[in-house]
């Protein structure tokens, strides 16, 4: 499972495609556990949105696999975390893409992914301060992570934060 995740933070699709197999052999040893499957779901997310995979296709396996892990764990933070991302980016339900947001960080306050796509949405409501607060959460988080550094520089910069936006 550690190396799915590892794999799909490069998001290249020779990357994407060792990232599911990792993510299939978790569910191989364990077919009961919830974040695997949440991670094919947000891996094949993933390729639809970079043009990797035709919407068409990546659909149904998507929903499949976080109907999967909501099933097995209606308290898997990364289910929520995907929710959310599919709600803002996919349906444009802002209302409930907040609401997933909150669900994630809440399940799982450690985790600095769903902190800095929330910190994006809150962008795209005008609620700056807030955005940027979740970013810089983020950031402490996973303080090496240059994706997250990347999307506060989207936030700082939005909010007219150009110098700090620099930095990241």
């Amino acid at each position: 499972y550690l190396m799915g995740l590892f794999y799909w933070d490069k998001l290249s699709p020779e990357a994407l495609e060792k990232a599911l197999e990792y993510f299939n052999s978790a569910i191989e040893k364990d077919p009961e556990w919830a974040p695997a499957y949440s991670g094919i779901a947000q891996v094949w997310l993933g390729m639809a949105q970079m043009g990797f995979a035709a919407p068409e296709t990546a659909g149904p396996i998507i929903f499949e696999n976080l109907s999967k892990a909501l099933e097995l764990d209606p308290e898997d933070a990364s289910s929520h975390y995907t929710q959310a991302v599919i709600a803002v980016w996919v349906e444009w339900n802002w209302e409930k893409g907040e609401e997933e947001f909150l669900t994630a960080i809440e399940l799982n306050p450690n985790d600095p992914m769903p902190r800095i796509y929330y910190a994006h949405l809150l962008t795209i409501m005008l609620r700056n301060e807030e955005a940027i607060a979740q970013g810089q959460k983020a950031i402490e988080l996973d303080p090496l992570n240059p994706l997250v550094h990347g999307l506060i520089a989207v936030v700082l910069s939005s909010a007219g934060q150009w110098e700090k936006a620099l930095e990241h």
